[in-house]
């Protein structure tokens, strides 16, 4: 039941204005998130720190001081100083999370929501880009955008096909002949025809220029909806007013859902962290970004802009920097308006990450732009770090991959850790396990503030590392003139899913085909490594030994193969590492897509509720049980060795 409240908008605009109040989350579930998030960001300082003193105090421990031997220089010292690399760069991500938001913790912004009332409304031309996707996709997602609760005479649906393809031209005037008996809306099919750039970016701009040359004239917003999308029947009346209020705000995002994700998936993930946190953070520290899809623009702000940027494929981040540079705001709106697909197989996902990681090293050098010089140095400085993020944790996450591993393989039964005294290793131990519990707070909020459809097992897609850093590769030849294309994300869709193939040929498609034999290479060296550290030949007899060990832990083990970060480490890289692995032997389900929509009586698709709602707590206590049991031990060898 919607509750409405009615409060007077500027004599400027004219229009009719209420605040409201979303049927789902309901208000004391969405009150819960709040509160949820808001602790989270009183607990990134307390992180933040604790990580931080127990870094500094392992470095302390490693160097010279008085009246302790010095340890940095014994035979094996690297070992010990390559170790502390590995917990760096495995921390590295989640440090920066830490600062990032907790700078928000007084500043923290939750929009309301609103509603344009009445039928005296401006005018909206809606874009849809597409390119190869099905037609039953594009179809759903133009009669979605043609019922929209908006006056018919106001907004006008651009279809743009990038792929030129008659199958859409027919299905489009079709569609146009649906409409006119129901919700008489202008529906308008273009292609280009002659590209010199494959970038949706370029796609949209030739939207914009069809728009301006129409015998109406361009509209005075612009909203674009990816063609995989399906709206919310009142999405254009939640986004307008917000443009109402601020003449200039240039551009209003909402959240991208999704609702074909398999349920306990480990694979097809979703993208909630950012829309619940990085997204609320960033608008509340006035640097919101565009979310690519599902969002609002005024049509003055893109002229200022000549259109939208094509320098970077990453055009929605591109746009929003672009628009700042020119002194236009951009916001997010935290509620739903949206609910598409996700790629559900592993190659077409690994591939829009691939995507994804080469827009982000375009963005390096976008930033440097002439055009982005007048951008304030805070707004530069939160672009840089997004960027700088995303490109650091990729590397340095990577190098202490490898670093676990070469320490397992040569270390042997050597410490991984500096300590001079029994009394530094319990410190060690005290500090590793105050940052863990800290951290671990935090991200129970993150996830609590998401309604646990994010995990709190931090790390969690780094299985996702190689395709990374194949996009990193792919930007970086682009720029030496290598050229690419990339198939648009809703085209993926029509990747076959592996699940009914034999045995052998999904073990091709996703070894092979996918790279995932460098998760197998590693994980097996991985398992190997670990043999080579255990103490002695493993016997039933050894391994009672640790066993025993545990109820009593020796410095020697506890500053070894015991030690609980290194536990935590070894744990994330294995689960991790055999992800796809996982998959080729039991690929996700995936639902027909008919049964995840429901349609009206005019044959409108739209999920269902149950397909919108993918809490994934059973599946993630499921995944995360060893975890805890890891967590566990921080506490349980922290006590115990305090009582030896």
């Amino acid at each position: 039941m919607e509750v409405r409240k009615r409060f007077s908008h500027s004599e400027k605009s004219g229009y009719s204005i209420a605040t409201h109040t979303p049927a789902y989350p309901p208000q004391s579930e969405a009150s819960k998130r709040q509160r949820a998030l808001k602790t989270a960001t009183q607990l990134a300082s307390p992180a933040l720190v604790t990580t931080l003193a127990y870094f500094a105090y392992r470095v302390w421990c490693g160097l010279p001081h008085s009246g302790s031997p010095n340890v940095s220089l014994a035979g094996d010292a690297w070992v010990r100083w390559m170790f502390l690399g590995v917990e760096m760069g495995f921390s590295l991500s989640n440090t920066l999370k830490y600062l990032v938001v907790s700078r928000a913790r007084d500043r923290l912004l939750w929009r309301t929501p609103l509603r344009l009332q009445q039928d005296k409304v401006p005018t909206v031309d809606v874009l849809l880009p597409c390119c190869g996707e099905n037609l039953d996709v594009i179809s759903d997602t133009i009669k979605a955008c043609v019922v929209s609760d908006y006056p018919p005479d106001r907004f006008r649906v651009f279809v743009l096909d990038d792929g030129n393809s008659t199958q859409i031209e027919r299905l489009v005037e079709e569609i146009r002949g649906w409409a006119s008996k129901l919700w008489p809306v202008e529906i308008l099919y273009a292609a280009r025809q002659k590209k010199t750039q494959w970038l949706k970016a370029a796609n949209l701009n030739f939207g914009l220029e069809l728009a301006r040359r129409s015998a109406q004239g361009p509209g005075e917003f612009v909203a674009v909806l990816d063609i995989d999308m399906i709206p919310e029947p009142a999405w254009l009346r939640a986004l307008v007013p917000h443009m109402l209020q601020d003449d200039r705000l240039g551009l209003v995002s909402s959240p991208q859902r999704f609702y074909n994700i398999p349920k306990g998936s480990n694979v097809i993930t979703h993208i909630d962290e950012y829309m619940d946190l990085f997204a609320i953070v960033q608008d509340s520290l006035q640097s919101a970004y565009c979310t690519g899809s599902g969002f609002l623009a005024r049509r003055a702000a893109l002229d200022s802009l000549d259109g939208f940027p094509t320098e970077s494929i990453q055009d929605d981040i591109l746009v929003s920097l672009h628009l700042r540079a020119k002194e236009w705001k951009v916001t997010f709106v935290q509620e739903d308006q949206q609910y598409g697909q996700r790629p559900a197989t592993l190659g077409s996902f690994t591939k829009q990450w691939v995507r994804w990681m080469a827009g982000a090293l375009d963005m390096v050098l976008v930033l440097r732009s002439p055009h982005l010089q007048s951008l304030p140095s805070e707004q530069r400085r939160t672009g840089s770090a997004l960027v700088f993020t995303v490109f650091l944790s990729t590397i340095t996450v990577a190098l202490s991959m490898v670093g676990l591993l070469l320490t397992l393989l040569i270390s042997g039964n050597h410490s991984f850790i500096f300590y001079n005294s029994p009394n530094e290793l319990r410190n060690v131990l005290g500090l590793a396990c105050l940052a863990r519990a800290t951290g671990f707070l935090f991200d129970f909020f993150i996830s609590k503030s998401t309604g646990f459809r994010v995990g709190w097992v931090p790390l969690s897609d780094v299985w996702l590392l190689p395709y990374r850093i194949q996009g990193l590769m792919v930007a970086s030849l682009r720029r030496l003139g290598v050229p690419e294309r990339f198939v648009a994300a809703g085209a993926q869709l029509n990747e076959a899913n592996p699940r009914g193939e034999p045995l052998v040929k999904r073990l091709k498609m996703v070894l092979w085909d996918s790279y995932a034999i460098i998760h197998l290479v590693y994980f097996v060296s991985l398992v190997g490594g670990l043999w080579n550290a255990l103490p002695g030949p493993v016997t039933a007899w050894s391994l009672l030994s640790v066993v025993k060990a545990i109820a009593s832990p020796t410095p020697a083990l506890m500053s070894s193969i015991m030690y609980p970060p290194f536990l935590q480490f070894l744990y994330i890289c294995c689960t991790q590492s055999f992800v796809p692995i996982g998959y080729a032997l039991n690929p996700d389900k995936v639902i027909d897509r008919e049964a995840l929509l429901f349609r009206d009586e005019d044959g409108v698709a739209h999920p269902t509720n149950e397909a919108k709602d993918l809490k994934r707590t059973a599946a993630l206590l499921g995944s995360c049980g060893l975890f805890f049991v890891v967590l566990g031990w921080y506490g349980l060898a922290a006590v115990l060795l305090w009582l030896r």
